[in-house]
C-alpha cells in the first residue's frame, strides 16, 4: 500500500527543502531527477520535506544549481561565496557583502578608517556592546508584552523592569511600552558612549601625526591598527633598549 503523504510535512519549512524549492522555481522536478538518477517522485519529497538526499546527492544538487553545498543547506546566505571571503565568514559571523565591501574599497585611506573603527569599538566597547545587545532584548521584550495586552483595560506590569528603572531598588513599577522606551534609550546611550571614546581615540591618531614635522592630509593618511602582540613586541624591545 502507498505511503499517504501529510498535506505539509513536518519538514517543509526546514533550510534545505526551501532552499530547494527557491533554486528550482517552476523546472519540471524530472530534470533534476534525471541529473541526479532519481524519480520525480524523490524529488518531490526533497522539495516538501518529506525526505532527504544523502551526502552525495547533496554535493550533486550542489552542482546542479552552481552554489555551496553550505548555501544549499541554510548555513549561509551568499549562494556562491568566494573561499576567502567563505573563511573569515566562518571565523567572524560577518555577513559576505561586508567582507567584500571592506576588502576591496578603492579608497585606502576609508579602508584603514574602517577597519581601525571597527577593531576599536571591539577593543574599547567590548563591554558597552554587550549591555546594549541585552537591552535591546529585554526592549523587544516589552514590545511583545506590550503588543499582546494593547487591548486590555488594565495593561500588564511587567516586574523586570522594577530593577532596571529603580536605582533605588523602591520598587517602581512601569508599563511595557515605558520599559521598551527605556531599554532602547539604554542601549542607543551605550553604543553612543562607546562611537564617541572610538572616535576620540581615532582622532588622536591624528593629532600625533599632525604634531610630527611631515605634513600629512586626509589623501595619503592611513589609520593603524596595531594588534596586541605588535605592541607588546614594541614595548619590550624599547625596554631592552
Amino acid at each position: 500500500m502507498p505511503r499517504k503523504r501529510k498535506e505539509c510535512p513536518d519538514g517543509f519549512d526546514k533550510a534545505f527543502p526551501k532552499i530547494l524549492r527557491k533554486l528550482m522555481g517552476d523546472e519540471p522536478q524530472q530534470k533534476l531527477a534525471d541529473y541526479l538518477g532519481k524519480s520525480r517522485q524523490s524529488i518531490s519529497y526533497y522539495r516538501d520535506g518529506t525526505s532527504a538526499p544523502d551526502w552525495e546527492d547533496i554535493v550533486k544538487i550542489a552542482d546542479y544549481f552552481k552554489v555551496s553545498t553550505d548555501y544549499l543547506l541554510g548555513r549561509i546566505k551568499d549562494p556562491t561565496p568566494k573561499q576567502d571571503t567563505m573563511a573569515v565568514h566562518e571565523f567572524t559571523g560577518l555577513s559576505s557583502w561586508t567582507i567584500d565591501y571592506l576588502h576591496s574599497y578603492a579608497d585606502s585611506t576609508l579602508r584603514s578608517f574602517y577597519r581601525k573603527l571597527f577593531d576599536s569599538i571591539i577593543k574599547i566597547g567590548e563591554s558597552e556592546l554587550e549591555d546594549a545587545a541585552a537591552f535591546v532584548f529585554e526592549a523587544a521584550r516589552a514590545s511583545v508584552i506590550a503588543r499582546k495586552n494593547k487591548h486590555s483595560d488594565a495593561k500588564r506590569m511587567i516586574e523586570n523592569a522594577v530593577i532596571s528603572l529603580s536605582e533605588d531598588r523602591s520598587g517602581y513599577i512601569v508599563s511595557a511600552t515605558e520599559a521598551e522606551s527605556y531599554f532602547l534609550m539604554q542601549a542607543e546611550a551605550n553604543i553612543s558612549k562607546c562611537i564617541a571614546d572610538v572616535l576620540g581615540e581615532l582622532e588622536n591618531d591624528v593629532i600625533e601625526a599632525l604634531d610630527e614635522p611631515d605634513s600629512i592630509n586626509i589623501s595619503d593618511f592611513e589609520w593603524i591598527v596595531v594588534d596586541d602582540e605588535t605592541e607588546d613586541d614594541s614595548e619590550a624591545a624599547e625596554g631592552n633598549d
